[in-house]
């Protein structure tokens, strides 16, 4: 967008002397200037959340509008432009998108422009470093796992049983228990983790809610079973462009079985028992949001067989939603059971069948392609699991999973401006 500001503050020269006016900035400013004596012509420094340093043609003013003056300099009536564009000229609805920055410098009936693209400087969480954290314990009973990459516990890693850890296992507070054949690092850092109140804003504001009430039911339990939910197929209602969506399960059971979910689930308020089991083919729609993101505690108990069409009876790629790039109207295919992408728990996970409102005898075997993180303690977890870790998640942080720093220059976007 385009604006001009009738106030504007003067940074470089002929400042005139009010009775409130900071005359003489403070030392470390008059020492900046004078670090940049080699540039030989004024310099502006502008401080708009970031540093920098810009050398302006000789005898130039640098005009900055009201809007953007910071500090102690006071703003005086004086023709200036400037440009604030950050893609949908909205500033306050993303504070990741970029900002355009444009100075003017006039000087008789000359004028030059320079612009500047400034991001938000992010961090993404630590916990994405590893295949599997949690933010307490990982206790592992007579289980198996597979995996590429470290897994860690902001507590203790504890194993009983017959396990074979494969993956190398970091711990804040040590071990218990024989962690073969995996090498162990105790004393780290703790891995900094997802705030368990907002990690869920961004989904909430942008997903598509399904009532719980649209649900079907299983033994009086709240199902997700034997259905295509996707970006453009969804069973219970309004579809989302983004496959994102959002159940309050308001502190009751929610079973999710036997499914092939393309897309994020947002289960909030999840109650004791809630559980993904059977066969789920599932990755998200978008590359790097979760798939799975859970307010409450978790049963992880998927199977390693294929999700079979003919056993669900159900087509799962249809031309609205292909696998692979390719669909059909049969009911022959089969799908591999994993969850390709990022899954976040709040509270616990464990790998128990007993609140479940029938007979489960699957054998737990969770393959997961990304990273599992858990806020609280993976409990007693047995069976197999198969970790691939992805690195997606740790390059591109998903809202929810980074922390957010200053403003910073984008590299090689200052340029001149001709009107």
């Amino acid at each position: 967008m385009r604006c001009r500001e009738p106030a504007a503050t003067q940074l470089a020269r002929q400042i005139p002397a009010v009775p409130t006016q900071t005359v003489n900035e403070p030392k470390e400013r008059i020492r900046e200037l004078g670090q940049s004596r080699h540039l030989r012509r004024p310099v502006v420094h502008l401080h708009v959340d970031v540093d920098v340093v810009v050398g302006i043609p000789r005898c130039f003013e640098l005009l900055i509008p009201q809007t953007l003056q910071v500090r102690r300099q006071r703003s005086r009536t004086r023709g200036g432009e400037h440009r604030v564009d950050e893609g949908d000229g909205v500033l306050d609805d993303d504070n990741l998108e970029p900002v355009v920055l444009t100075g003017t410098g006039v000087q008789g009936d000359a004028r030059y422009k320079l612009e500047v693209t400034v991001v938000r400087d992010i961090s993404p969480l630590t916990c994405l470093e590893v295949s599997l954290h949690a933010g307490n314990d990982l206790a592992f009973v007579g289980a198996t796992v597979n995996g590429n990459q470290i897994i860690s516990a902001n507590n203790r890693v504890e194993a009983s049983g017959m396990c074979i850890i494969h993956p190398d296992a970091e711990a804040v507070n040590g071990f218990s228990g024989t962690i073969t054949p995996g090498a162990t690092t105790s004393g780290i850092t703790p891995r900094t983790m997802p705030d368990p109140e907002n990690v869920f804003e961004h989904y909430k504001l942008y997903g598509t809610e399904i009532p719980l009430a649209a649900l079907p039911t299983t033994g009086g339990v709240a199902t997700i079973g034997r259905v295509l939910l996707s970006p453009a197929d969804n069973p219970f209602g309004a579809v989302n462009p983004q496959g994102v969506y959002v159940v309050d399960c308001q502190s009751q059971q929610l079973l999710i079985h036997d499914s092939r979910i393309v897309g994020t689930l947002v289960l909030l308020n999840a109650g004791p028992g809630t559980a993904v089991l059977g066969s789920m083919n599932w990755e998200s729609a978008v590359p790097d949001y979760p798939a799975l993101l859970v307010g409450g505690s978790l049963e992880l108990i998927i199977g390693s067989a294929e999700l079979s069409e003919a056993d669900v009876g159900v087509n799962l790629n249809p031309p609205t939603t292909p696998f692979e790039s390719l669909f059909d109207a049969d009911l022959t295919d089969t799908y591999p059971s994993v969850i390709k992408g990022l899954i976040y728990v709040s509270g616990d996970v464990a790998s128990d069948t007993e609140s479940l409102p029938f007979e489960y005898t699957v054998p737990v075997d969770v393959s997961i392609d990304g990273a599992l993180v858990v806020g609280r303690t993976l409990n007693s977890f047995t069976g197999v699991m198969s970790l691939t870790y992805r690195a997606t998640y740790l390059n591109n942080p998903p809202p929810g999973f980074y922390m957010m720093g200053g403003m910073m220059v984008s590299p090689g976007s200052w340029r001149q401006v001709v009107d």
